[in-house]
């Protein structure tokens, strides 16, 4: 049985976005996840959609996705971080 986060439980627990962070270029990105369930579908493991994703910067996948954190970060997600090419799903 495959434990692995898949979109659906990332969207159950988050403002409906995530970071992607850990880029070659040092930039983080605000993920809406609407964008990655239309491309990937709800039951996409996460993992595997991060290691489909690139940077619009450097061309390399993301290291990790982090939610964002209660009470820190911006709801909902932050327009000026979020990648020219999703920016229609937020």
């Amino acid at each position: 049985m495959d434990d692995a986060p898949d979109l659906a439980n990332a969207l159950g627990s988050t403002g409906g976005w995530i970071w992607a962070n850990g880029w070659p270029c040092r930039c983080a990105k605000a993920i809406p996840l609407a964008a990655l369930i239309a491309r990937y579908g709800p039951a996409a493991k996460l993992e595997a959609v991060r290691l489909k994703m690139r940077c619009e910067t450097c061309g390399k996948p993301p290291s990790s996705f982090t939610l964002p954190s209660p009470g820190k970060e911006p709801d909902p997600i932050p327009l000026d971080r979020v990648p020219s090419s999703m920016r229609r799903y937020c």
